[in-house]
């Protein structure tokens, strides 16, 4: 089991400050080569510091956010957030299973480490889920082949206006 975990709990505003840059970081590290560099510079920390300081206001108040996720954070020792993991209702009219993974991510520097598997664990249990991966992120399906889903043939489009240069999401399955 992962050593620099100390705690997971529910997403805090104060997370945000932590939680912002943490995602750009994590876009670039995860989808280098995947999606346009363009794309990918494009992303503002600030931007995504304001929209996790809205959702940890959201969780604090009300233990989830106004679109319906429940997130909770990894934190190591000393409480700082090294990642997080996003449930809630499906997105889709077609879903597969009444939930769905919205996002998991992990600070690059604990990619390996056991990490994500509290992190999934903990917001899903072994219950029937799904969610959507970028093509090509090779790593996270082996991750989410491991914790039992597979692929099922359903796709989207990460950025619709930008077709499939936008990147392709495969959905995957379980239960």
């Amino acid at each position: 089991m992962p050593g620099p975990i100390l705690t997971i709990s529910p997403l805090r505003q104060a997370d945000a400050a932590v939680l912002g840059p943490l995602h750009v970081q994590l876009w670039h590290a995860a989808y280098t080569g995947l999606l346009s560099q363009a794309r990918l510079d494009g992303i503002d920390p600030e931007h995504r510091t304001r929209a996790w300081e809205q959702y940890g206001q959201q969780h604090e108040a009300n233990g989830r956010t106004v679109d319906g996720s429940v997130v909770q954070v990894a934190r190591n020792a000393n409480g700082t957030p090294i990642g997080w993991a996003a449930v809630g209702p499906p997105r889709d009219a077609d879903a597969p299973s009444e939930t769905e993974l919205w996002s998991l991510y992990v600070a690059q520097e604990h990619w390996g480490s056991g990490v994500a598997h509290t992190l999934i664990t903990t917001v899903l249990g072994e219950r029937p889920a799904y969610l959507y991966v970028l093509q090509g992120n090779e790593r996270a399906i082996r991750f989410y082949r491991r914790h039992g889903f597979t692929l099922d043939g359903a796709t989207k489009l990460l950025d619709p206006d930008d077709g499939p240069r936008g990147g392709i999401e495969l959905r995957m399955v379980r239960g």
